[in-house]
């Protein structure tokens, strides 16, 4: 992004002080921006704020934006979701786009030519449908995400995987033509883990997609830089 030098981006399952303060120290690293989708460790921030001389930003739902909220209940939107957001406004701005963030859930998330975000679908990812067909029935066999993927499945597990891949790119596609009909959204904004398996499966009924691997990334940079802390 323009007039950033330097980033350094790091995610995990729980949120790790000492490694925090390693990657601070051998990176020069003086601000910071944390978010979680689960709850904020409060030890942790305080500690981080710490480490930054207080310039950290905790992403909440009542944090200032350079997008829009309107959804119904904002307390309860995902940080992930918000940044996001904020990522696909800052590199497309005023456009209306659906972005589509095909992690451990799949998000399906409408942003208008004004900014405006008013909704958007949660459905389960890949992987979470195939541990379900095998976890919520007595002979499916559990199955993983890559193998065979033929235009049906010739036997169970294929046809496990082309159910669970193929739909999430079916859901996908239904989600790109309503936003379409609903806001003229002109761009697909593709992220998240399974992004690369299910763009080719989107190629030919979509004309217009980005995939961005660093889109979360790229938004809490620029929440960073809207609340003036870069």
């Amino acid at each position: 992004m323009e007039g950033l030098t330097s980033l350094y981006a790091y995610s995990g399952e729980s949120p790790d002080i000492e490694q925090a303060a390693r990657i601070c120290d051998e990176y020069g690293v003086d601000t910071a921006i944390y978010c979680s989708v689960g709850a904020i460790d409060a030890r942790f921030a305080e500690s981080l704020r710490r480490l930054t001389d207080d310039r950290l930003l905790v992403l909440t739902h009542e944090t200032p934006l350079p997008v829009t909220i309107d959804y119904g209940s904002p307390a309860t939107l995902g940080a992930d979701r918000i940044a996001a957001l904020c990522g696909a406004w800052i590199l497309w701005p005023d456009t209306a786009m659906l972005v589509a963030d095909a992690g451990t859930c799949l998000t399906l998330d409408l942003l208008d030519a004004a900014g405006h975000f008013p909704g958007g679908d949660i459905a389960p990812g890949v992987e979470m449908r195939l541990k379900a067909m095998h976890s919520f029935t007595g002979s499916l066999p559990e199955v993983g995400v890559a193998g065979e993927l033929p235009e049906y499945g010739t036997d169970t597990a294929t046809a496990m995987r082309c159910g669970a891949v193929r739909g999430a790119a079916d859901q996908i596609i239904h989600a790109w033509q309503e936003a379409r009909r609903l806001a003229g959204a002109r761009r697909l904004v593709l992220t998240g883990g399974d992004a690369d398996m299910l763009l080719p499966l989107l190629q030919s009924e979509i004309d217009h997609i980005d995939c961005r691997p660093d889109l979360i990334e790229v938004g809490l940079i620029s929440i960073l830089k809207y609340n003036e802390y870069i």
